[in-house]
């Protein structure tokens, strides 16, 4: 291998490995422009605030002050740990969220956007109902057959049916009753 050192940097170039050893120190330091940007401990790299990890290979780039992103070229996924457990899986077109439930807190406005005109409900696979942009009228439908659509509400501490549109009765509304008007 070989080292250069010509005043203002080091270059160390090997056909093999290289390492850097701390034998005094549990850390090793790499600073720019006197300020620390990484921080080297056993098993750990720690990125200092305004600093960049970008990680070509498997492709691992996070950037403070701009875009981030992390990819998987050799897997369909990339998991996501939380105190050492799955705590969400991302593949090509889901986000899976591993055990428990899957909460979305937002200090502004969700928003859904389907350019395909259809946001659809599923229970363990099953379609159970959407929402439909059908030439911008907003259709609200029911997917299993002869399921209702029921509109709830509270009523003085107590769950109450404000409308229920019966599917098995050909669609027919009932109001505040459980039976549709005839």
């Amino acid at each position: 291998g070989v080292i250069n050192f010509n005043g203002k940097e080091i270059t160390l170039d090997a056909d093999f490995d290289t390492s850097i050893t701390a034998d005094t120190d549990d850390e090793i330091h790499i600073k720019i422009a006197g300020a620390d940007d990484f921080k080297f401990k056993a098993n750990t790299l720690e990125v200092q605030t305004g600093s960049n990890i970008d990680m070509n290979g498997t492709e691992l780039i996070l950037d403070a002050d701009g875009d981030s992103s992390i990819t998987s070229d050799t897997d369909d996924q990339i998991d996501i740990k939380i105190a050492g457990s799955d705590s969400l899986r991302i593949k090509a077109n889901e986000i899976e969220n591993v055990s428990g439930n899957f909460e979305i807190d937002s200090a502004g406005d969700i928003v859904l956007d389907a350019d395909g005109g259809d946001i659809i409900f599923k229970d363990a696979g099953t379609s159970i109902g959407r929402l439909i942009n059908s030439s911008t009228d907003f259709v609200i439908q029911s997917d299993a057959q002869d399921k209702d659509i029921i509109f709830k509400g509270d009523d003085g501490g107590s769950t109450i049916e404000a409308a229920r549109f019966d599917m098995s009765a050909g669609g027919k509304l009932g109001i505040g009753t459980t039976s549709p008007t005839q």
